[in-house]
């Protein structure tokens, strides 16, 4: 079943496109700031990590991979909200994966992911959704869905 997950995780990745910009553009570096290690307690750095996670929703949990990056407002604000739906949905569970990060740029890579924030949802070990959004009223009614449909025997 975890491998069946990891394995729609990474369903049609590849490399992100080239040349993001003009030529000679270079995307700014991270700060050094943590902001989203200060507000994600669970970051995945490697697959293994990943894998562990999406195994966790092969119970009643509902788990949101998180592709974020720590310098993009709108995604400290995506995982600050998903996180405090977390502490209202007992079943749910946050991963974040940072792509401004070495590591976390390779899973996001490897994933597919073209944009942060990338959120995918994963019930019963197996990917159910994936949504590419800041918008928070967006993200809630999908939160709500699949928490409930997590609990479903």
């Amino acid at each position: 079943m975890a491998k069946e997950a990891l394995a729609a995780l990474f369903a049609g990745g590849g490399p992100r496109m080239p040349g993001n910009g003009p030529p000679g553009f270079v995307l700014p570096k991270p700060k050094q700031s943590a902001q989203i290690s200060d507000v994600a307690k669970d970051v995945a750095e490697t697959p293994q990590e990943l894998q562990s996670s999406i195994e966790r929703s092969s119970t009643d949990r509902l788990i949101i991979v998180a592709f974020v990056t720590s310098f993009a407002p709108p995604c400290e604000t995506v995982v600050r909200y998903l996180k405090k739906l977390q502490s209202s949905l007992s079943n749910l569970e946050i991963v974040t994966v940072d792509a401004a990060t070495p590591k976390g740029s390779a899973l996001a890579d490897a994933a597919g992911v073209e944009a942060t924030p990338t959120l995918r949802f994963f019930s019963k070990g197996k990917r159910v959704h994936t949504m590419t959004t800041t918008s928070l009223d967006l993200i809630y009614p999908f939160v709500v869905k699949w928490s409930k449909k997590a609990q479903l025997p």
